[in-house]
């Protein structure tokens, strides 16, 4: 699968840095590209107010501003709460396909097209000798979401080289150094949050997010991920 992001451009420089929101926290990290590998320059997490009136990325962005000499183009990932992921079977080329979602995406999302960015991959899916169409994966976020991110990136004099749905992310992350099979079963959890990949071949083919209940320290939060 060749997943491009809701949107994204070549970057060329010798830095490059990756952004991941969450919960109510952020996580920067600027890494130095090199001949055969990549090398952590620097990094930063903290918190920032997530339900603030404002636009929440204005405070990540002025807070990165302080720490963050070199301003190299951006990576996003955008929390699972401001993405939808969706497998879709359409019996089309990715081109027409991308071009159908355009016009139609009130039939597969709750969003209207002209409030939405969003991009489609092609996919290997099991069995598809059975199906005379094609499956893809459709992501979309919310164009007044996409929009904040960048007002509050240009402002504070950074740029944007891509923006992806946080499950994306995941799945590139630990797809890379699985070592299993063709089909894998990926759980990342972090603070109350788990998002479940069904892993086939080179892509996902389903994606689940949730959430845990509130527990103490003394509580065993392995029951929510069983249940």
């Amino acid at each position: 699968m060749d997943f491009k992001a809701l949107f994204s451009k070549k970057n060329t420089d010798d830095f490059g840095a990756g952004l991941t929101v969450q919960n109510g926290v952020f996580k920067y990290v600027l890494l130095e590209r090199g001949k055969n590998e990549y090398t952590i320059s620097s990094a930063i997490s903290d918190t920032f107010e997530e339900k603030s009136k404002e636009n929440p990325y204005g405070e990540i962005f002025h807070k990165l501003s302080g720490f963050a000499k070199n301003k190299a183009p951006l990576s996003v990932s955008l929390p699972v709460s401001e993405t939808m992921l969706k497998l879709l079977y359409m019996p089309m080329e990715l081109t027409d396909a991308r071009l159908s979602l355009r016009y139609e995406i009130e039939n597969f999302f709750p969003v209207s097209s002209g409030e939405a960015v969003f991009d489609v991959a092609d996919v290997d899916f099991p069995f598809a000798e059975q199906y005379e169409g094609r499956h893809y994966l459709a992501a979309v976020a919310r164009k007044a979401k996409i929009e904040a991110l960048s007002d509050a990136a240009r402002t504070y004099g950074f740029s944007i080289e891509c923006v992806e749905p946080a499950q994306i992310a995941i799945e590139r992350a630990v797809s890379l150094y699985s070592g299993h099979g063709e089909t894998v079963m990926f759980i990342y959890a972090e603070g109350q949050f788990i998002q479940y990949i069904l892993f086939w071949h080179n892509n996902g083919i389903f994606y689940r997010s949730s959430y845990f209940n509130n527990y103490t320290d003394a509580q065993n939060p392995a029951g929510d991920l069983a249940g």
